[in-house]
């Protein structure tokens, strides 16, 4: 009889604590469940960070030009302080402008692919392009030069103004960019006038955008006239290769920005 009863304690006994371990392990899952949702409702409550991330600026190029070569050919500064010389111009090598853009006329050999590409590109847009004006002698720009000279004298301005005037719409002999064969002006077969309303046509509004992605870019722009000595001209374009969109996204006039070439 003791034996049966004390094996049946021990039957009661194993029971029951199989029960507590059961309980335990029950209750240890609630309390994980419970701290998983309550973790994950804290984190979800809490309002989401929209500042923007910090940017780490120490290895941002700056906006200054980089150095280049102010002697390379694409880079040559003509203007009222640079005159080229006559043996300057006896030297390039000209080619004919790409045909059925206006009258056949001479630029550097070394900007035709860039041009003709340009033009090619104008053309599959819809825009017509029409170069009036290319390469120039020192002869012809006298011509030219003497022209407006005399117009500016039959507006009664003395021989001293009529010189300064005329210089500010056509370059003194030497002095020109047409010398080097890397300027163009270039207008529309509808709108072959040198005017400011040249600004106003699709033809410019194509050149502005995409004459730096083949080298040009606009040479007298708006409000640099104390500097370039010329007035806005929205039909000439120069020439200068790679630097281009360089130089037309910095807003700076090529004087200005071989000056700040040399600064670096």
């Amino acid at each position: 009889m003791v034996t049966k009863s004390r094996s049946l304690t021990l039957n009661k006994l194993s029971s029951l604590l199989i029960k507590l371990i059961g309980l335990t392990l029950s209750g240890l899952m609630l309390y994980i469940l419970f701290k998983r949702n309550f973790l994950v409702k804290s984190v979800s409550s809490k309002p989401a960070n929209l500042q923007p991330p910090v940017i780490n600026t120490k290895n941002i190029t700056s906006s200054q030009p980089e150095q280049i070569d102010l002697s390379s050919w694409q880079y040559i500064l003509v203007n009222y302080d640079h005159p080229v010389t006559q043996e300057f111009i006896d030297n390039l090598k000209l080619v004919n402008t790409p045909e059925g853009y206006g009258p056949q006329l001479k630029v550097d050999e070394r900007i035709y692919p860039q041009l003709e590409q340009m033009l090619s590109a104008a053309k599959a847009d819809g825009v017509e392009l029409y170069i009036c004006s290319a390469f120039r002698s020192v002869d012809y720009q006298t011509k030219l030069f003497n022209n407006k000279v005399d117009e500016q004298l039959n507006r009664g301005l003395s021989k001293e103004q009529a010189i300064e005037e005329a210089a500010s719409w056509v370059a003194k002999p030497g002095c020109s960019e047409h010398h080097t064969g890397l300027a163009l002006d270039i207008v529309a077969p509808s709108h072959r006038t040198l005017d400011d309303d040249f600004e106003t046509t699709n033809a410019f509004a194509w050149l502005y955008k995409n004459s730096p992605k083949y080298g040009f870019i606009l040479r007298y722009p708006k409000n640099k006239k104390d500097i370039t000595h010329v007035n806005y001209e929205p039909w000439h374009f120069r020439f200068v290769g790679d630097k281009a969109q360089e130089i037309t996204d910095s807003g700076l006039c090529l004087e200005e920005y071989f000056s700040k070439i040399k600064q670096i």
